[in-house]
């Protein structure tokens, strides 16, 4: 439900969203993110099919995530989402995660672009008539642009898979993330990825592959995927990671 331009629900860690330790993984914690902002987005009149209608659709441009610390199996949470700004083509949507006693787990925010369904170009967004709370930001911070990495190793290649699109034909969000934690080398039982920064910056389609670069520095690591024998990146990430406690 809404109130005061707030977006709130709950929902219980199932089986399926949880990794080897009982937390909640970090690509089910961003595909859920989607479903709430894309439920916020119908409540508003401005969802999937709202915007298909008007020959339009959201693509995510930009996330940043970051967690104090990840709920449970079975545990019950509550996600808050709303808007903060709308801006030509552009939107940005946040959230906050919290427990059931009022505890923050943690924020997100998100950049959002409108696209012509028919040319995939930025369209801009018309005669909005819901709450942008401008003041009102997330602990994480907004997405930051990434520049590209330099001397990346090269991780893995993945050949892109019918599992991994979505209904608008083209790559998941969630699943570069899936893509990236898969690629990474360090020993996930000890160390939890807490801090996520991705730029989406081209679709990706069945049929093509992806090579996925990956440098190491002191605090966190760069990854930029690029499709193979291309030279420009579909994606950029920074995550850091930390010993699980």
């Amino acid at each position: 439900m809404e109130k005061d331009g707030v977006w709130r629900e709950s929902v219980r860690i199932s089986a399926s969203m949880v990794n080897l330790n009982k937390q909640i993984r970090l690509t089910a914690l961003c595909n859920f993110l989607q479903e709430i902002a894309g439920n916020h987005a119908r409540f508003l009149g401005m969802g999937y099919q709202g915007m298909q209608e008007r020959g339009q659709f959201w693509a995510l441009s930009r996330i940043k995530l970051e967690m104090q610390t990840f709920p449970l199996w079975l545990e019950d949470i509550h996600i808050h989402s709303w808007v903060s700004s709308i801006k030509g083509p552009f939107s940005h949507r946040n959230f906050l995660m919290l427990r059931e006693d009022g505890t923050e787990l943690g924020s997100a925010s998100s950049l959002w672009a409108l696209l012509s369904g028919e040319n995939r170009r930025p369209s801009r967004i018309q005669n909005h008539t819901f709450t942008v709370l401008e003041e009102k930001l997330p602990a994480c911070g907004l997405p930051p642009k990434l520049p590209n990495i330099q001397d990346g190793a090269l991780l893995r290649t993945h050949e892109v898979v019918f599992s991994d699109l979505d209904m608008i034909g083209h790559v998941n969000n969630g699943k570069y993330v899936e893509w990236i934690t898969d690629a990474v080398t360090t020993d996930r039982s000890s160390w939890e990825a807490y801090d996520l920064i991705i730029n989406y910056l081209q679709e990706t389609v069945a049929a093509e592959s992806v090579d996925i670069y990956g440098l190491a520095q002191d605090s966190y690591h760069l990854y930029e995927l690029k499709k193979t024998d291309q030279d420009q990146p579909v994606c950029r990430a920074k995550i850091r990671w930390r010993k699980r406690s």
